[in-house]
């Protein structure tokens, strides 16, 4: 909650990041270019396979099975050869988050007022370097993750210790072995998330404090959630189900908008389900906001301040009211 006014503090931080609009249309446009990029080699190899060899709208709602089943060889050669290509659009995807993260923090944490354009931009460019490095130690982590939940500690501890098998065939059911596979999917999950969060604080506690060392602010941030677990993580978690819900909805308009796809289908129909794709990626890009000014609000009270003057607090035009996060 927030102490001021009773208000949950991640429908604040969600209403604060609506209200930047220019903020979250930026972050929308940059991952649906690189959405583009991602799927035009496979429009054109997929539309010269087609060309002129079936009738006009039979294969509009999918690709069928027969399909398929003709242009195999062809249809592997065309994911092989866009695997780079999709590679390097998925780095510069994650890349382009550590950047809008540093946008999104700078109009949180300065106090001066101006095109919110302008200070989104200009932020990403200057925490952009030490948000990759932040970015980078999420990757070791998630992958020391992964070697925990599935490599020789999970046979040794979990399978070994308390289970008392090593292979799939010693177990006494086949639900036994699926369940621990559940298991063990579900903490993977759980650990993905928390080092997630873990990330969102270790970004705002270098923005926060303009500090340098993403290595330090990460042992910080550790332990303030390791101190704080409720009050740091809630509002997060909360944010999760609201993203997920929203997606949700999208996803069941869509799914319905494409059944009514056929031979018949008009211009209007295409243009909508275009319409859902990049209100989907709006409504992600606002909650990825949502989450840092979450992050900002929480690091704020819990965070004591530093023995030196506050790095934003010199800002010329301050306004220490205008935004949720500000006090």
């Amino acid at each position: 909650m927030d102490r001021d006014s009773g208000f949950p503090v991640f429908l604040g931080a969600l209403v604060t990041a609506a209200r930047q609009r220019a903020a979250w249309c930026i972050a929308t446009l940059g991952v649906a270019l690189l959405a583009l990029a991602a799927a035009l080699p496979w429009y054109g190899g997929v539309d010269a396979l087609v060309g002129h060899r079936y009738e006009p709208g039979a294969l509009i709602a999918n690709l069928d099975e027969t399909f398929r089943a003709e242009h195999r060889d062809a249809l592997d050669a065309l994911g092989a050869s866009s695997r780079a290509a999709l590679a390097g659009v998925a780095l510069l995807a994650m890349l382009f988050g550590a950047f809008t993260a540093g946008g999104w923090l700078t109009l949180f944490h300065d106090r001066r007022r101006g095109d919110v354009a302008r200070r989104f931009l200009g932020g990403g460019a200057r925490f952009f370097g030490r948000f990759a490095r932040v970015w980078f130690l999420t990757l070791l982590l998630l992958v020391f993750c992964g070697w925990l939940v599935y490599g020789d500690p999970w046979i040794t501890l979990v399978k070994e210790g308390l289970v008392g098998v090593r292979d799939a065939e010693e177990f006494v059911s086949e639900r036994s072995a699926v369940t621990l596979v559940w298991v063990q999917d579900a903490l993977y999950a759980l650990l993905f998330a928390l080092v997630l969060c873990w990330a969102d604080y270790t970004r705002t506690r270098l923005a926060l404090h303009d500090g340098r060392s993403a290595f330090w602010a990460g042992l910080e941030s550790l332990a303030l959630i390791v101190a704080r677990p409720v009050r740091t993580l809630a509002p997060l978690a909360a944010l999760l189900l609201v993203e997920a819900g929203g997606l949700w909805l999208f996803a069941r308009s869509q799914g319905a908008l494409e059944a009514t796809l056929g031979e018949e289908t008009g211009l209007g129909t295409i243009v909508a389900l275009g319409v859902l794709g990049l209100a989907a990626l709006a409504w992600r890009a606002c909650v990825r906001g949502a989450r840092y000014a979450a992050t900002t609000r929480t690091s704020r009270e819990l965070v004591p301040p530093l023995p030196i003057p506050d790095p934003w607090g010199a800002a010329p035009d301050a306004d220490p009211g205008k935004n949720f996060v500000l006090r």
